[in-house]
């Protein structure tokens, strides 16, 4: 009976060994889990400021004037008309889409929008002056080409909230030169083609601020478009 009763304790005794043993494994394992995720956590962290280079550019409010043709559903119907105001030498851009608002010129007021309104209603095309904002942005810009990115954007914004202001055209061909081409993403490349295009106009013969004008609100448009992609994608 004694030996029995020894036994018994003797297996109890070491069931609960086994037990703790088990249990202080268990939680040993667990421990040494959680830190190494922590510690890969932290590591990753402590990289990704070093990979890319980034600025925050503040880009002002843009308040102008503009002679709008259209407004439409269908982005068929836009294009439609926009190459109908082309074939009659007027360069008219869709300035926002859902629905799809064709306009002609960028001025500074509504009395300078006023004059292109006569010159549409002497072709026979109908308009009505309004005024177009677009806000302003706390703008992040990484990567290798930063520096000519903030210049391209800078440069866009200050032509179009400049409007009706004292810049000068000689001051905006000037600025527009001294842009660099560099190997930066297709959609500021066709910002800055739109600006070269600006600064084409300002060479042209006839009326040369009305030519500026038209070809400005296109620069506006391409403003708009990329400003609000990125803007989107990096809040």
């Amino acid at each position: 009976m004694g030996k029995k009763f020894r036994s018994g304790v003797l297996i109890s005794i070491i069931m609960v060994i086994l037990g703790l043993s088990a249990v202080g494994w268990f939680v040993w394992y667990t421990g040494k889990m959680f830190v190494g995720l922590v510690s890969a956590e932290t590591a990753v962290t402590s990289e990704n400021p070093s990979e890319t280079n980034s600025e925050i550019l503040n880009l002002p409010e843009i308040k102008l004037w503009t002679c709008q043709i259209g407004v439409y559903k269908d982005k068929e119907n836009a294009e439609a008309l926009l190459q109908n105001l082309h074939n009659k030498g007027w360069q008219a851009v869709i300035i926002s889409k859902e629905p799809y608002q064709v306009a002609v010129g960028a001025f500074g007021a509504d009395e300078e929008a006023f004059f292109c309104y006569q010159g549409l209603l002497e072709n026979g095309i109908d308009s009505w002056v309004r005024e177009v904002t677009y806000p302003a942005l706390h703008y992040k810009v990484s990567g290798s080409e930063t520096e000519t990115v903030l210049e391209i954007l800078e440069l866009a914004n200050s032509l179009c909230a400049g409007l009706g202001q004292d810049n000068g055209q000689t001051d905006a061909a000037e600025k527009i030169q001294d842009v660099k081409d560099s190997d930066y993403p297709e959609d500021f490349r066709h910002l800055q083609d739109n600006l070269s295009a600006l600064n084409a106009s300002l060479d042209g013969q006839g009326n040369l601020q009305y030519k500026y004008n038209q070809q400005l609100l296109q620069v506006f448009a391409e403003y708009k478009w990329v400003t609000y992609k990125y803007f989107e994608q990096n809040p």
